[in-house]
Formats: C-alpha cells, sequence, structure tokens
C-alpha cells in the first residue's frame, strides 16, 4: 500500500506540473551546484544528477540554509521543478528564490513562502541569472533542508551575433529634460534616455532585416540607480512592412545594481527595427535605458537589379521571334 501511495504521489506531482516544466531543456542539468553545508554523503551535486533517488540535505538543526545550481551563463527563467525522492512522506518547507549574475549578489527573485513536497514542489518565476539560489528556512519533514532535483526551466541566453544597435538610428515618442534617444545607443552607460509620458517607445532601426536572438537593456552600475523595476514589451518591424507586431508581451523586469543593473529578453525574430514600449516605472516617471543593445545577425537579403535590356529584332513584326537579354545582379547579401 505505501508503494501505491507513493506511486500515486508521483503521479499527481506530475499532472499538477506546470506546462514550462514539461518542455526542455532543463537548465541546471549536470551543471555544478554548491551549499551552505551538507550533511554525510548527502552533497549539493546530487540536486543536478538527473537522480531524484539520490539527494541533498545540509547540516541538520540549524537553519536557514542554501543550495544553488551555476547554469554557466546568464539565462531568462521561466519556473523550478524541485523535487525530493518518490518514496518520503509529504513535507513542505519555505523558501525563498535569489538570483545573482555573480555568485556573490543576490536579489530576490521569488519572495519567502511554503511549498509542499508530494513529492514535486513547482514555483513559477520571473527574471534573469545564472546563479540560481534556495534559501530554506523551514522544513515540516526533517530539520534540514532537503532537495533531490533542482530543475531550472526558461531560455539560455544566446552567444552567437553581434550587438547591431550600436550607432544606428534610434528615435523616441518623447523624452525629459536633455535625455536623448541617441544617449541610448552611444556605447555609454553614463548617459541615458528617459521618456516623457506613458506610454513611450525607443526605436531602433537596424537599416534592413537581422535574425534576433536577443535584447539587452543596460542602466548605470553605479549603485545610485537604485533597484527599480519597469514595464515594457518589445515589438518589431520586418523591412517591408509598415507597421509594428509584438515580439515579447509585456512583462515587469527588475533592474539592479547587485547583478549589473541589466536585463537580457530572449527573443526569436526577423526584422529591421525594433521598439521597446514602457508604461511603468518603479524608480522615475518615466521609461529609462542607458544602452538599447539588439544582437542578432544581418539576415540574408536578396536585391536583385535588373539592366541593358535589350531586344531583337529592335522593332519587330507580328511574326518575327524575339530575344529579350538582360543583366541580372544581386547586390544583396543573398
Amino acid at each position: 500500500m505505501r508503494a501505491v501511495l507513493a506511486a500515486l504521489a508521483l503521479i499527481l506531482g506530475v499532472l499538477v506540473s506546470p506546462a514550462w516544466a514539461d518542455d526542455p531543456p532543463n537548465l541546471a542539468a549536470g551543471k555544478s551546484a554548491t551549499a551552505s553545508s551538507f550533511t554525510d554523503v548527502y552533497r549539493a551535486s546530487n540536486v543536478t544528477d538527473g537522480n531524484a533517488a539520490t539527494y541533498w540535505e545540509s547540516a541538520n538543526g540549524t537553519l536557514p540554509q542554501w543550495v544553488q545550481v551555476d547554469l554557466g551563463s546568464v539565462a531568462a527563467l521561466s519556473g523550478l521543478a524541485l523535487k525530493l525522492p518518490a518514496g518520503w512522506p509529504g513535507r513542505t518547507q519555505t523558501m525563498t528564490v535569489q538570483g545573482s549574475s555573480d555568485g556573490s549578489a543576490f536579489t530576490t527573485l521569488v519572495a519567502s513562502a511554503t511549498y509542499t513536497f508530494a513529492p514535486t514542489a513547482a514555483i513559477t518565476l520571473t527574471g534573469s541569472a545564472r546563479y540560481v539560489r534556495l534559501l530554506i528556512t523551514a522544513n515540516s519533514g526533517w530539520p534540514a533542508g532537503q532537495l533531490s532535483e533542482f530543475e531550472v526551466y526558461g531560455t539560455a541566453a544566446p552567444t552567437d551575433g553581434a550587438n547591431l544597435a550600436t550607432g544606428k538610428q534610434i528615435t523616441e515618442s518623447s523624452h525629459n529634460q536633455t535625455y536623448a534617444a541617441a544617449n541610448a545607443n552611444d556605447g555609454s552607460t553614463q548617459t541615458y534616455w528617459e521618456g516623457g509620458a506613458y506610454p513611450e517607445t525607443l526605436t531602433v532601426h537596424l537599416g534592413a532585416n537581422a535574425d534576433l536572438t536577443r535584447v539587452v537593456l543596460r542602466l548605470n552600475p553605479d549603485q545610485v540607480w537604485a533597484r527599480r523595476t519597469q514595464s515594457i514589451q518589445v515589438l518589431g518591424r520586418e523591412q517591408s512592412a509598415t507597421g509594428f507586431t509584438g515580439l515579447v508581451a509585456q512583462a515587469t523586469y527588475t533592474f539592479d545594481p547587485a547583478s549589473g543593473n541589466s536585463v537580457t529578453i530572449p527573443l526569436a525574430a526577423t526584422v529591421a527595427d525594433v521598439q521597446l514600449r514602457f508604461t511603468a516605472n518603479s524608480g522615475a516617471p518615466g521609461g529609462q535605458v542607458a544602452e538599447f543593445e539588439v544582437y542578432g545577425k544581418p539576415a540574408p537579403n536578396p536585391d536583385l537589379t535588373v539592366t541593358a535590356v535589350t531586344t531583337s529584332p529592335a522593332t519587330p513584326v507580328e511574326t518575327d521571334p524575339i530575344t529579350v537579354a538582360a543583366t541580372v545582379k544581386n547586390i544583396g547579401s543573398a
């Protein structure tokens, strides 16, 4: 009966998993994991080994404790699947989800909450981080932090492509005082754009279609630029289109000097213009961007020219066969 109940709990755990937990890849699989402490053979490396029968357990009787995984590079996060061994009785653990880009300065991604492990707990989140940490403050089943699998879902930031926005034409719906659009792609985080009245737009014109992988938005990393959130939608326009279409739905992004004061927004699109639409900023009365970076590669862009068109004979009659000659060149990139 105990085995049947454990199997039923496992099945129910799968049924209630959110959609992101069913989609590969698990960004934490096989990655380096560390912890504040461990007991006996129950080391942090067990949480990324793909085996739910092995587990990490912190030092007993001393909470809080933490366990974290290094994803290797900053990723846009969508959720966590946290597991305990299938045969264990259900329990709750109280934890905070934290993130960091450098492994030393952490910010809160999900505030402290109590989660039921039966045997899987799912946490939906947004934000970007390389290091993802669980800070555990309570466990109803044992006086320690415990975890068998620490699965992290999201989109790894691509490493290919260059910043295509540097020095390109950039336009705005409005700006405040002297904080004009040109400041947002001049290569310096010491200058910045600040919008006027919401909703505000900031648009970079790449000149031709490009296959894009991500947008990176930066504020000055100095601590004087305190932590803030901004609500942003990303839109794009293909070079032959007249209007913009949505590329990334509006979301609230956190800018924090502790993690570099930057936000990475993954996307996949082929467009010539990229537009940011701002509707809120917790730190100022308008949208703010010090650097608007657009990464990807120029898209194949055929451009045929036809010259030197001749016909023979020059003045044909109805019964003459006609020969047409022309020079056709592709002066584009495909």
